[in-house]
């Protein structure tokens, strides 16, 4: 796949099934203990506002860090 290609999907970009507190509901009462999140795909797209990077979520459609309510959610529902 090209650059071009590749970089629609940056344009595009909208999680709209994200829904972290739901997800952190879910994993506590199927008994999770911790959760594993990739935070930076292999090309380099972060999903937070990176100061090293212009490739990065904030500057999506979407504009929002998508680690702070992660880690959050799972927080308050006691799962590291």
């Amino acid at each position: 796949m090209t650059v071009e290609e590749y970089g629609k999907y940056f344009e595009l970009f909208d999680p709209d099934l994200y829904d972290p507190v739901k997800w952190a509901k879910e994993a506590k009462r199927a008994g999770m203990k911790y959760v594993v999140i990739t935070t930076k795909h292999h090309d380099g797209f972060c999903l937070w506002d990176s100061k090293h990077t212009d490739y990065k979520v904030t500057n999506t459609p979407w504009g929002k860090d998508l680690i702070k309510p992660f880690v959050k959610a799972f927080r308050d529902q006691g799962i590291k």
